[in-house]
């Protein structure tokens, strides 16, 4: 962090943009659930139960399914993050891009339909750079990501799909 931002590269300074606009969000959430976690307390001493003392009640009443629960809740954050991570890495192979959709009625959330505007050998080894990447992280077998190269003339037929802007 030793370098100022007129020596940062674009890339890089809105990567920290993002970055510190994270860590800000962050703080704000921790001093928000430490003030709900001390009203929570000083409520409970006189006896009245916020959304807070009721959730903890109800994870201590209900263990496993409070897990379960979570336990979804986390895998839908990290289908997000790595649909995320699925399209920043498209936006870098636009150029070879007509269409690109995302399928929403598989069972799989992280399946994409492409369209090259040259579909050859080469354009769909670029694509596949994609795994080279994800296929040696832990999310790999848990949340496969899946690519069909669909053809210009059949894209309409593509059954519920969401595109997806890369500008």
């Amino acid at each position: 962090m030793g370098k100022t931002n007129s020596t940062l590269s674009p890339a890089t300074e809105k990567r920290e943009k993002e970055l510190k606009s994270i860590l800000f969000l962050l703080e704000n959430k921790v001093e928000e659930m430490a003030d709900e976690i001390h009203r929570s307390n000083e409520l409970y001493k006189i006896g009245e139960r916020t959304p807070l003392i009721e959730s903890i009640e109800k994870t201590l009443s209900e263990p496993t399914k409070t897990i379960f629960e979570l336990s979804k809740d986390i895998e839908k954050i990290i289908y997000s993050i790595v649909n995320k991570a699925v399209t920043e890495f498209f936006t870098t192979k636009k150029i070879l891009l007509e269409n690109l959709y995302r399928i929403t009625n598989t069972a799989n959330p992280l399946t994409y339909a492409i369209i090259l505007k040259e579909d050859n050998f080469l354009n769909r080894m670029e694509i596949f750079e994609f795994f080279e990447k994800y296929d040696l992280t832990d999310f790999s077998e848990k949340f496969p990501v899946i690519f069909h190269f669909v053809p210009t003339d059949i894209e309409n037929e593509i059954p519920s799909k969401e595109a997806i802007n890369l500008n």
